[in-house]
């Protein structure tokens, strides 16, 4: 069996049809897959298996494995990026913006980076459907979102209290910074 064949019967395989395969084709294919689930099915051990392949074929294995490994990681990522598409089409994203509610669900850093990862539930307004969505904000972006949230409270603040305010009290974070007028 040359490589292409034993990547052809591998692929076979992974999608569940081994029953049209001779016994060393199977054999080989479970071997690749590192599956002894099929080779238990078959009635093999995985040494009964090594000594019923030939042995170029043998040689082959890890060859081929790590080829299947190679080509799953890829199919992976595109199916991730056409499951990410499929949400922004869901989403209406074009080359339009698309306006959202957000609520931040968590939150990450790695010490010593300014970087920031931040984990959201979107919805679309007037839509039920959330998506989760993850972030990784980089340094400079970061440090101009905390300039622009820093500005939004203290112009909401600078008039006594933000129009969406409650019982809520001025932040002394925001005194620190902006002392106001009244203090």
């Amino acid at each position: 069996m040359n490589l292409e064949h034993l990547l052809m019967k591998t692929r076979d395989a992974h999608n569940g049809g081994i029953n049209a395969m001779s016994t060393g084709e199977a054999l080989a294919a479970a071997l690749v897959l590192n599956r002894p689930d099929l080779l238990a099915g078959m009635g093999y051990t995985i040494a009964e298996a090594i000594d019923r392949i030939d042995a170029d074929t043998i040689q082959l294995i890890p060859v081929a494995a790590r080829m299947m490994a190679s080509a799953t990681g890829v199919i992976a990522e595109a199916q991730a990026s056409a499951r990410d598409e499929a949400t922004m089409h869901d989403l209406g994203c074009g080359d339009e913006q698309v306006d959202v509610s957000a609520k931040l669900i968590t939150y990450g850093n790695a010490p010593g980076y300014r970087d920031v990862s931040l984990v959201f539930d979107l919805n679309r307004f007037g839509s039920k459907k959330t998506y989760r969505v993850a972030m990784c904000v980089n340094t400079e972006d970061s440090l101009s979102i905390l300039h622009h949230i820093i500005d939004v409270n203290r112009v909401a603040w600078d008039g006594g209290k933000p129009i969406d305010g409650k019982d809520e009290k001025r932040p002394r974070w925001l005194d620190r910074l902006y002392p106001s007028a009244a203090s």
